[in-house]
């Protein structure tokens, strides 16, 4: 479906085990979200997984998040990816937090579509890998902060 807005203006919209997948679709907003506790057995695994061909998404003031300490690596997916042909989508003003895999634009070697992706102003607390990861594309990161934790033991 194209032309959808999914915006939560009482900031109660979340998302619990549960992702969302933007598929064959044009100009989406998701917006005011909460997305957390997706677990990688659970259809994509991620909590917002965009994948095309798509185009014009915009995710923006979203919150994104699993868990980081006490599970295996494998046990959640990332909290917002791109794969396949997919482009000119901003992520904007987000948090994505305690997770092992935070943000990949590519799903493998082969998906080598020329992207266009623009991170802005997000903050990436507690992540082990992704912050973002471009296998392809166009990427603009700008105003994006970043802080981690050690591993755990």
């Amino acid at each position: 479906m194209s032309d959808l807005s999914i915006i939560d203006f009482d900031r109660l919209g979340e998302f619990v085990g549960i992702g969302l997948k933007v598929f064959r679709a044009n100009n989406i907003i998701l917006q005011n979200l909460k997305v957390h506790n997706v677990l990688a057995a659970m259809g994509d695994g991620d909590c917002i997984s965009i994948e095309g061909p798509a185009n014009h998404i915009w995710v923006d003031h979203c919150e994104m998040y699993n868990v980081y300490q006490g599970v295996g690596t494998d046990d959640y997916d990332g909290l917002l990816d791109a794969k396949a042909d997919c482009q000119h989508i901003p992520y904007s003003w987000n948090f994505l937090h305690d997770g092992w895999k935070a943000s990949l634009c590519g799903c493998t070697e082969t998906d080598n579509f020329d992207r266009k992706i623009t991170y802005h102003h997000n903050r990436f607390e507690n992540i082990n890998s992704r912050l973002p990861l471009f296998r392809f594309g166009t990427g603009h990161v700008f105003n994006t902060t970043t802080r981690t934790l050690p591993l755990p033991a």
